[in-house]
């Protein structure tokens, strides 16, 4: 629900004209249109109750549907909502909050010359809702799904992060979260585009995770160095696991990535790194003419050798743009 939450705001901020009829639309395509009509019939009331607090207005806990008064406590998603409510920006709350009924109520009444601390509110009436809440998948539901396929120790979690949902654009990025016991308190971040629809954009972050990273993370965290989809490599006084190499958009040419990975290798080795388990994510976009996007992070930080050399490097060029990502373990020989 937590991902729906957040779909459901970007649906609400992208389309500030939509009715709750479109706004349902958009989000069934990636969650059962029964919760897609929970999470716009109650994102507006918990966002509203923000503003009705700050105003000193009280508001009853309870809802009125089909003809029965139900608390909203009995609504799993409200109280999501509401949390997500307390945390919301200005902008959110401006544009969700005052889609409320109990808002507009309110203000008609202030605009009457009524004191907001001495209103009283019945129960909201809200319209049925109607459609199914069983089945749908999340970007946890899957990395969920990952880890028990491969009887995986890790602890991992997946937030969502949408930016745009209309019917003509849907992008965003999942974070997916890895902690173990020899990271101690850090965790493994790796973060994957989210473009197409929900569904698709879902499928495709997530499956990049699953070739990219996944293997080398249960090989070098989870006690399974004989894994045959990473390789191992000895840099110095560190046993390195690398994940396979994930290309993007474009194969019309060939790129040799090895003599790149010789001198992050090369690099890594003169920063004297503090002996525990580090990690290192490339990822460089190729225009015809231009890079127009790379990370080099060490540790989920940016890292300026490696963004230097990432930068710097003569990548081919071609027509088509393509893209290339991947990601290592380095963990301490003998640990």
């Amino acid at each position: 629900m937590e991902e729906l939450i957040e779909w459901a705001i970007a649906a609400f901020m992208s389309n500030p004209e939509a009715d709750d009829t479109a706004l349902i639309d958009l989000l069934v395509p990636g969650f059962p249109r029964g919760h897609a009509t929970r999470a716009v019939t109650f994102l507006p009331i918990a966002f509203g109750r923000r503003i009705l607090r700050e105003l000193g207005t009280a508001a009853p806990d309870t809802f009125l549907l089909d003809g029965h008064e139900r608390p909203f406590a009995s609504e799993p998603l409200y109280g999501l909502a509401e949390a997500r409510a307390a945390l919301a920006g200005r902008e959110e709350i401006g544009r969700i909050g005052l889609r409320s009924a109990e808002v507009n109520a309110v203000n008609n009444a202030l605009q009457a010359g009524h004191d907001a601390g001495e209103l009283v509110l019945s129960p909201p009436v809200l319209m049925a809702l109607e459609g199914p809440t069983d089945g749908g998948v999340t970007a946890a539901s899957m990395l969920a799904t990952f880890l028990a396929a491969h009887g995986s120790t890790l602890a991992g979690e997946a937030r969502v992060f949408p930016f745009t949902l209309t019917s003509n654009e849907v992008n965003g990025q999942v974070d997916v979260m890895i902690s173990a016991p020899v990271l101690g308190e850090r965790q493994i971040v790796e973060s994957f585009a989210w473009f197409g629809t929900i569904t698709d954009g879902r499928a495709r972050a997530m499956e990049k995770f699953a070739r990219g990273s996944l293997h080398a993370l249960l090989a070098s965290l989870d006690g399974r160095p004989d894994d045959d989809q990473v390789e191992w490599e000895t840099w110095g006084d560190f046993r390195v696991c690398l994940g396979a190499l994930l290309r993007d958009w474009s194969d019309e040419v060939d790129v040799d990535f090895a003599p790149f990975i010789d001198e992050i290798k090369r690099r890594l080795l003169a920063a004297n790194l503090s002996r525990e388990v580090h990690w290192f994510r490339t990822f460089v976009a190729v225009g015809k003419d231009e890079i127009f996007g790379h990370d080099a992070l060490l540790d989920n930080g940016p890292w300026a050798p490696g963004e230097e050399l990432v930068t710097g490097w003569p990548w081919p060029r071609a027509e088509r743009p393509y893209a290339l990502r991947h990601f290592f373990v380095l963990v301490p020989a003998g640990g």
